[in-house]
């Protein structure tokens, strides 16, 4: 008599989002699950162009080629005008033209576009699009893991109004949720991290009464500090200052490029589409993301044309010159990460000090670099990339989750 196999019953899940300027982030815990498992949505693709860690869907897209919806993702990297889904919000809203000016990152054929009513269609169909194909990455998870997600909590470091036409993009198109806006939560992105940190390294962390987080995006470095006081057995964590300065990998990468067509132009090497820049630039990221730039010249040796397959050339990139791209995408993140870094010491007598560092722009080997003669002693830092380091991206979409099935921790925040 053969036996029948039961299905498990359907539990029910809060879904995590996490939206970032490289790469878009899920995942999902059950309701009174008493471990707090995590199950993350990841990416099985084998032909990502660079090296994503799993968790992360590219959020590239090609507003301005003719089959936008057909190249979302991973399949408009290799497009000349692919741009990153997160700046079509920028059209979508009335964000201040200062701000759109202040971004390097931010195509100016883009901004160009603004006020274009054809466009922003375009744009926000693209929005859509990214955000249901995520869906069916999440659907598959809740599938062979009998998890139905009854709850939403979104990330988010923008302003108000820019938050308004996000929920509408995920909410009501994406995920059909009209009508649910009570099932949705909202966790700024440094609670996320603080919840992620302090839950994953409790024990060291409730032995500092003053917690700097500094976070070094893709694009931006943020810092938070926090009050941190033990309340039976709650953890309150109570903002004191923040902040925030534009800089990072993405952008450092982006004058690399620049750097790279320079070298062609220089070498009268015709790159009318940006393809040999697209693949060098690629190269130099993979090396990177190795640790394998060295401090004497890198040098790429490729074919530049299949027409002459025995015509090889060389493009090297100096120390020097890597090193002035680098200190031109960190020079703000730096000097305001040490200016942090410099007021948290000044509690070290009164108080139990700590650092976090995260970010995917910063890790404990690069730390020392950037912060030679630090105030705050080396036992004092925590290096989130040396935390679940395989699914480091999804930090804050795990922390965001944990901000709402877990009253372990609660934070206060000033701007509130």
């Amino acid at each position: 008599m053969s036996r029948r196999h039961v299905k498990p019953p359907i539990r029910t899940a809060v879904l995590g989002l996490h939206f970032g300027s490289t790469s878009l982030r899920a995942g999902l815990t059950a309701h009174r699950d008493p471990e707090g498992r995590f199950y993350h949505v990841r990416n099985h693709r084998p032909d990502l162009i660079r090296p994503w860690i799993v968790g992360d869907f590219s959020t590239a897209c090609a507003p301005f080629e003719a089959d936008y919806l057909g190249c979302i993702g991973n399949d408009a990297q290799a497009r000349p005008r692919n741009v990153s889904a997160k700046y079509l919000m920028y059209l979508l809203t009335d964000f201040e033209d200062v701000v759109m000016a202040k971004h390097p990152l931010l195509p100016q054929e883009l901004c160009k576009r603004r006020g274009d009513e054809a466009f922003v269609v375009i744009c926000r169909a693209i929005l859509v699009q990214l955000l249901k194909n995520l869906k069916q990455k999440i659907d598959a998870v809740c599938k062979s893991e009998c998890l139905e997600y009854t709850e939403m909590v979104v990330t988010v470091s923008w302003e108000k109004h820019f938050q308004v036409e996000y929920f509408s993009i995920i909410i009501e198109e994406a995920f059909g949720w009209t009508g649910k806006m009570d099932r949705v939560h909202v966790v700024a992105e440094a609670d996320a991290l603080a919840n992620y940190v302090m839950t994953i390294q409790e024990e060291k962390l409730c032995g500092w009464d003053r917690i700097l987080f500094l976070d070094f995006g893709g694009h931006c470095m943020s810092f938070t500090l926090y009050k941190s006081e033990q309340l039976d057995d709650q953890v309150c964590l109570i903002e004191l200052r923040c902040g925030g300065v534009i800089g990072g990998n993405e952008i450092w990468f982006h004058h690399i490029a620049e750097l790279i067509s320079k070298k062609l132009q220089e070498m009268e090497i015709d790159d009318p589409e940006e393809q040999l820049r697209r693949k060098l630039t690629t190269e130099f990221v993979s090396l990177q993301s190795r640790n394998e730039v060295k401090n004497d010249t890198t040098t790429f040796v490729y074919t530049p044309s299949l027409d002459d397959p025995g015509k090889i050339l060389t493009v090297g990139l100096q120390p020097y010159e890597i090193d002035r791209c680098f200190n031109q995408a960190f020079e703000g993140p730096v000097i305001l990460a040490k200016e942090q870094l410099k007021y948290l010491a000044t509690f070290d007598k009164s108080s139990s000090i700590g650092v976090v560092v995260a970010g995917g722009s910063m890790t404990e080997g690069s730390g020392a670099v950037v912060f030679p003669d630090c105030p705050v002693s080396e036992d004092k830092f925590i290096f989130n990339s040396s935390l679940e380091p395989e699914y480091l991206s999804t930090h804050k979409c795990r922390g965001a989750v944990i901000a709402v099935t877990s009253s372990k921790i609660k934070i206060s925040r000033t701007w509130e």
